[in-house]
C-alpha cells in the first residue's frame, strides 16, 4: 500500500479547479471535497505561508498542501498521506511542484478545464510516488522474508534431493552388487559348460577311434583272411 493516498493540483483562477489528480484511495471524492475546503480556507486567509499540514487522525491521514508556489502562483498542491509519514512534505512538494511545472505549460494550466491534466502529469504521479509513496521499511521487510522463503525452499529440494541421492547410490550399490553375481554365476556356468565340451570332445574321440579300427580290421580281414586267423 501507497504511503500517499491522494495527489491532486489545483488552479486558482478563474474557480477553483482540479487540472490533476491521483489517487489510491477508494474514497476519493471525500479527498477532494476536503482538499477544496482546505484549499478555500487557506486561501481565505491571505498568508504568505507556503506549506501547510492538517492531520485528521480519525480518518487516518494527513493533508499537505503547498499554496501559491513560486514556480506558478496560480497552483495549489496537495498531498495526503499516512498519519506517519516518514517523509519532509517540503521535499515532496519541491520534487513535486518543480517537474508539473517542467512537464505542463503554463499554456495548457490555464486552459485545463476539471481532470484535464491527469493523464499528461501521469508521468510526475508516478515519480513522486515511487519516491515518496513507498514504504521502504516494509519494503526491505517483504524481501527478507521473501529470501526467507526462497532459502527455506532451497533447503527443502536439496534436502530432497540428498534423499533421492541416496536412494540412488544404494540402488547403484545393488546394482552393483547384482552385476558381481552375476558374473560369478557366468564364470561357474561357462567353467561347466568348458567341461562339458571337454567330456564329450573325449568320448567323440575315442568312440571315432574305436569306429576307425574297426573299420581298419574289417577291411584288413576283407582283404586277407588268412592274416586275421593267424592274429
Amino acid at each position: 500500500m501507497s504511503l500517499i493516498k491522494y495527489l491532486a493540483v489545483f488552479r486558482i483562477k478563474p474557480s477553483l479547479v482540479i487540472v490533476a489528480r491521483n489517487s489510491h484511495d477508494s474514497k476519493v471524492v471525500d479527498l477532494e471535497d476536503k482538499c477544496r475546503k482546505v484549499a478555500s480556507k487557506i486561501l481565505a486567509l491571505n498568508k504568505e505561508k507556503k506549506l501547510w499540514s492538517f492531520e485528521s487522525k480519525n480518518e487516518g491521514y494527513t493533508i499537505h498542501t503547498c499554496v501559491k508556489p513560486v514556480e506558478n502562483e496560480d497552483l495549489v498542491f496537495f498531498a495526503i498521506t499516512t498519519l506517519k509519514f516518514p517523509h519532509n512534505p517540503a521535499s515532496v512538494f519541491k520534487e513535486f511542484v518543480t517537474k508539473f511545472v517542467r512537464t505542463i505549460s503554463v499554456k495548457d494550466i490555464d486552459a485545463a478545464e476539471d481532470d484535464g491534466l491527469t493523464y499528461s502529469a501521469q508521468s510526475v504521479f508516478k515519480a513522486v510516488d515511487q519516491k515518496y509513496g513507498v514504504d521502504k521499511l516494509k519494503d526491505t521487510q517483504a524481501k527478507v522474508d521473501g529470501l526467507k522463503n526462497q532459502l527455506h525452499n532451497n533447503m527443502q529440494d536439496l534436502l530432497e534431493r540428498g534423499e533421492q541421492l541416496d536412494e540412488i547410490q544404494m540402488n547403484a550399490d545393488q546394482l552393483d552388487q547384482d552385476a558381481k553375481g552375476f558374473k560369478a554365476t557366468a564364470t561357474d556356468l561357462k567353467w561347466k559348460f568348458c567341461c562339458l565340451n571337454a567330456k564329450w570332445t573325449i568320448l567323440l574321440t575315442l568312440f571315432l577311434i574305436t569306429i576307425i579300427t574297426v573299420i581298419v580290421v574289417a577291411a584288413v580281414c576283407t582283404s586277407d583272411p588268412d592274416a586275421c586267423k593267424q592274429k
